[in-house]
């Protein structure tokens, strides 16, 4: 949202340069983004006036003006047809920079010294007129600075507007802002309408099919203008804030929608069939060319303007080419609408058709504010384009809406904000802001919430107000008191916290993924059509197709995060998220916290200690889940191979906590990599949060420093090798307890010496008590019961 100081002023009285009025409306929440000096571009920039026109002596095209400019006179080469003497005219002087970024410069052009340039429109960056130069008004006073004669000796404040304040979506929000942190008063244009003896509502009909889609119609009707340029206060003033003008009365709909922030739409009544116009859903199979050239076929859902021959525009969104101003149109019916903000945005993000228009309808405009919005702008386009403005006004309006109205308690403020405000400042912040104040009673105020408010809807909103107005810079900080004895994080908090510092530590980076992914994104999984993880949970309003679903799993954001980054150089990858993942449910969708991870490229590039890059493996996403187990003490968790439909064959595997499954971790498949444009294997792992939190404990359990020596042994088996190590660890730590305290896998080896569909496993047992020093023969018979065990129940041999 771009505004002029200028224009600013013309409601709002106040002194504060551009830099106080900039922090002060920072401060009450209003975020300017930018501040733009319009008159720098034309320093150097002068009115001239052509005194005398002559023809180059060298060059057919080109003619050599002599130029008045403050009492002196100069020579200047111009090629443009349209020159003559008695113009006053933009001069650029040698020394400016155009805003192309070309310097001018005294230079001979065919033996004939030229001191400057006259300039066009495009030249200067104020039109797309091209035939000729910018010829300025007779009155204009010769040698004064150009920016001071097109009154563009001003400032361009460019807003960031939030979604609940689209009051502030017009140069009079903005105003009623400034004057309430400034204790002025906002006066608004006053609008006189010369009407003649012939009613609207005689040559206009309106219906509305449903007054949901739209709640208010108001139309007005002008016959006998002339379409023509608009005058140049109100090219200037829309080409400043960077709206292009088109003709007097289109230009006027944009002047009063940037003002007012109520969206207008202007149609050649010529087009109309029998003056008829109704506000309803499109029929199928119906279509639309919009003023962009472009045929649209239209949904149903889709909310149109039509005549009894069918669609004249989108409504909210934009107008049919049959129906837009013409240089031949002489009949005008105004619209000024108010259209449901859900279905406005619904159909401009369908269609790729985001305007000024649609933009405020989405964030829900004033209903009241239609009116005078049609009165205004029928006042200017008779005053820009004449014509005969017709009495009164269709105001199709089935449902008018009752004022809300808010219950404050003043000790209320004053516990929440933790400062000692008085009522009667209270009182006069929120009269300023447009809203009305009634004492209820002793400990009570009625707050009236004026139409163009609706983001005011509680006590608390109110409560806000007046903090952002008193200034949250004025309210001193306090640290917090309670009495409850458990304040501070939740189990899932530090789980989380806990969670975020071990991912770190093993040296991946964060990232934050949207919850919303597109069919597209789930497809790339090459999982079977039937896969839970491709039933994404649908949105009602989606912002674009990419965004159509809230996401089963992390791993396609992950993927997508892997992707970006591989395709533009960066193979070397390990991230992670902690995010929300979705399941549909019969009420609503189930909301899952997880942790997931992706790791690609090398682990450990070379250097000094390592002669070779390692690359990442399927060991390094187990490896992490064996981390997690071991640093969040998990009461019950163990790793078993399994077959999970993202996952290699062979390289996949399930982590479990008490019996349930919290996981998985493995290598992506082939077919998915291949998706996301990847040729390297990636390693992925994901992690059910609330399954982790059942099982982690806070305790910490203390043991002395062992006072007596350790045990430490080798054993190697060779066993079919479908046998996981687990079973061989777990069979061990069983037998040997409690005295072993420790079971550590040192080597793999397949080979010639090792029978086909066999390995040979090798690893240390830790043997300790806390009582004693251990014999020979005690831990030689542990060992021997570990032996037997395994031959028995599990095939191994025991390898000498």
């Amino acid at each position: 949202m771009k505004v002029t100081l200028g224009w600013l002023k013309e409601f709002v009285d106040f002194d504060l340069s551009i830099e106080e009025l900039a922090d002060k409306l920072d401060l009450s929440g209003t975020a300017i983004e930018s501040i733009t000096d319009l008159g720098a571009k034309f320093d150097k920039m002068v009115v001239g006036e052509v005194m005398s026109v002559e023809k180059h002596p060298d060059a057919d095209r080109l003619n050599f003006c002599e130029v008045a400019i403050a009492g002196e006179k100069t020579g200047i080469v111009c090629g443009a047809p349209n020159v003559k003497a008695g113009q006053k005219v933009p001069v650029a002087l040698p020394g400016a920079t155009m805003p192309n970024g070309m310097e001018i410069k005294s230079t001979s052009i065919r033996g004939v010294v030229s001191n400057g340039m006259i300039c066009s429109e495009p030249e200067l960056g104020l039109g797309e007129n091209a035939s000729g130069i910018m010829v300025l008004p007779k009155d204009t006073k010769v040698g004064i600075p150009l920016a001071k004669a097109l009154d563009l000796n001003d400032w361009v404040l460019e807003f960031e507007i939030t979604p609940n304040r689209p009051d502030c979506m017009g140069v009079i929000g903005i105003a009623r802002e400034v004057a309430a942190l400034t204790g002025t008063s906002i006066h608004l244009p006053k609008v006189t309408i010369k009407e003649i003896d012939k009613n609207t509502a005689d040559k206009v009909r309106v219906d509305i099919a449903d007054a949901e889609m739209c709640p208010r119609y108001v139309a007005r009707f002008i016959d006998n203008v002339k379409i023509g340029p608009s005058p140049l206060w109100l090219r200037r003033r829309l080409e400043a804030i960077g709206i292009r003008s088109i003709n007097n009365v289109v230009d006027v709909t944009n002047y009063v929608l940037m003002e007012t922030g109520q969206p207008l739409h202007a149609f050649d009544f010529q087009a109309l069939k029998n003056g008829h116009v109704t506000v309803r859903k499109a029929k199928a199979g119906e279509k639309l060319e919009t003023i962009d050239h472009i045929k649209r076929k239209l949904k149903p859902e889709d909310l149109i303007i039509a005549d009894c021959q069918g669609p004249l525009a989108l409504a909210g969104v934009m107008g049919g080419l049959k129906s837009e101003i013409s240089d031949t149109t002489e009949e005008v019916l105004l619209e000024s609408a108010n259209f449901s903000p859900t279905n406005i945005r619904r159909t401009s993000r369908s269609l790729g058709l985001i305007s000024d228009s649609s933009l405020r309808f989405e964030k829900g405009i004033d209903i009241e504010g239609a009116t005078f919005a049609a009165d205004r702008a029928m006042q200017l386009i008779a005053e820009t384009a004449g014509g005969r403005v017709f009495a009164g006004a269709i105001d199709n309006y089935p449902k008018p809406r009752a004022l809300h109205h808010i219950a404050l308690r003043p000790d209320r403020v004053r516990e929440i904000l933790g400062t000692d405000i008085d009522t009667k400042m209270m009182t006069a912040t929120l009269k300023s802001l447009g809203l009305g104040v009634k004492s209820n009673s002793k400990n009570s105020l009625d707050i009236t919430i004026p139409s163009f408010r609706g983001d005011l809807e509680r006590e608390v909103d109110i409560i806000e107000e007046i903090a952002r107005l008193f200034g949250l810079n004025n309210i001193k900080s306090a640290l917090l008191s309670s009495s409850d004895p458990d304040r501070g994080l939740n189990p899932q908090q530090k789980l989380v916290q806990k969670l975020r510092s071990l991912m770190s530590s093993a040296g991946l980076m964060e990232v934050v993924n949207y919850s919303f992914i597109g069919q597209f994104e789930l497809d790339r999984l090459a999982l079977p059509k039937d896969d839970p993880l491709l039933k994404g949970v649908p949105l009602i309003n989606p912002l674009s197709e990419d965004q159509a679903l809230l996401r089963t799993s992390l791993i396609p954001s992950l993927m997508k995060t892997v992707s970006y980054n591989y395709n533009r150089g960066q193979k070397d990858i390990g991230i992670f998220e902690i995010g929300h993942i979705f399941r549909q449910a019969k009420v609503k969708p189930e909301e899952f916290l997880t942790l997931g991870g992706a790791i690609t490229g090398e682990v450990a590039p070379v250097s000094w200690n390592n002669r070779e890059a390692v690359e990442a493996s399927f060991y390094n996403v187990t490896g992490l889940i064996e981390l997690l187990c071991e640093k969040l003490k998990l009461a019950d968790c163990h790793i078993h191979p399994a077959n999970h439909g993202l996952l290699q064959e062979g390289q996949a595997i399930e982590f479990l906590t008490g019996n349930k499954v919290a996981g998985f971790a493995g290598t992506l498949r082939p077919e998915a990599q291949a998706n996301f444009d990847l040729r390297q294997p990636v390693y992925i792992f994901q992690i059910a949060i609330g399954q982790l939190l059942e099982q982690v404990t806070e305790e910490l359990l203390f043991v002395d420093v062992p006072k007596f020596p350790a045990v430490v042994l080798d054993l190697a088996f060779v066993l079919d090798e479908n046998i996981p190590w687990r079973r061989i660890r777990d069979l061990a730590i069983e037998t040997g307890a409690p005295l072993l305290r420790k079971v550590r896998l040192f080597d793999l080896f397949k080979g010639e010496e090792i029978a086909g569909g066999k390995k040979s496993i090798a690893f240390s047992l830790t043997y300790q008590a806390s009582d004693r020093t251990l014999t020979d023969n005690e831990v030689a018979h542990i060992q021997k019961r570990i032996i037997k065990r395994a031959h028995k129940e599990l095939g191994a041999e025991l390898r000498e």
